[in-house]
């Protein structure tokens, strides 16, 4: 019959699948590529960044470490200057002893050679051209007088300490060598006193001459000195 028919006609038709549910229960959402491209571009922009950050952060302990040694540099250079300063004013002032005590012993040996020559009583120097001890007769030489004051022993003791004197500035006229620039002028004038204060504190240690000669000679060094220091005096702060 044509009912029937039809009804197996309609048994025949295909049934569609029905949709698979979503794992979540949900409707599935259609995926959103613009975001994940945003985001995959924002990466190296990322990382630009961190780089550019570590290379300041770099540059700036570089550029501290850099200004520590300078300022450690110019303060090390500064305490060198200050204490070259200080040597420098020291060994003046240690030149200055040492000529002082040379200008008393050149005095007494031109004293005691003129008063020995001249027949001149003095206490200072009786003990030495005179017999018995400085009450007697004057010696008819010179030269006995002169060796009598140098076996004295507080003479020699004077003579010994001009010497020490010598061989400590010689040591520390040594260490001056090569003077910073700014000293340059200081060390000049240094030197001129030191070469004033060698013949003044040699004439002290090993006379030799005429009495006239020496005498000359001493004056000549004496002024020298004295000069050649006030000058060094310049150099100096008050």
């Amino acid at each position: 019959s044509r009912s029937s028919a039809a009804s197996d006609v309609y048994k025949r038709q295909p049934e569609s699948p029905a949709p698979e549910p979503s794992p979540c229960g949900a409707d599935p959402v259609p995926e959103q590529a613009a975001p994940v491209a945003q985001e995959t571009a924002a990466d190296p922009q990322k990382a630009k960044q961190k780089k550019l950050i570590l290379l300041i952060a770099a540059a700036a302990i570089i550029i501290i470490a850099v200004i520590a040694a300078v300022c450690a540099l110019r303060a090390s250079r500064a305490k060198a200057m200050e204490a070259y300063g200080d040597q420098l004013e020291s060994v003046t002032y240690t030149m200055l002893s040492g000529a002082a005590d040379a200008e008393t012993a050149c005095n007494l040996i031109k004293s005691v050679w003129y008063n020995a020559i001249f027949e001149e009583s003095d206490p200072e120097t009786d003990p030495f051209t005179r017999r018995d001890g400085g009450t007697g007769s004057f010696y008819s030489d010179f030269n006995t007088a002169l060796s009598l004051l140098f076996i004295d022993a507080d003479f020699i003791a004077d003579i010994d300490a001009i010497e020490d004197n010598q061989a400590e500035v010689k040591e520390a006229i040594q260490a001056l060598a090569d003077p910073p620039e700014q000293y340059q002028s200081a060390y000049d004038d240094l030197m001129d006193f030191y070469d004033a204060y060698l013949i003044l504190t040699n004439l002290a240690c090993s006379p030799s001459g005429s009495l006239q000669s020496y005498a000359d000679d001493f004056n000549t060094a004496d002024t020298a000195t004295l000069t050649a220091y006030n000058r060094m005096e310049l150099h100096f702060d008050d």
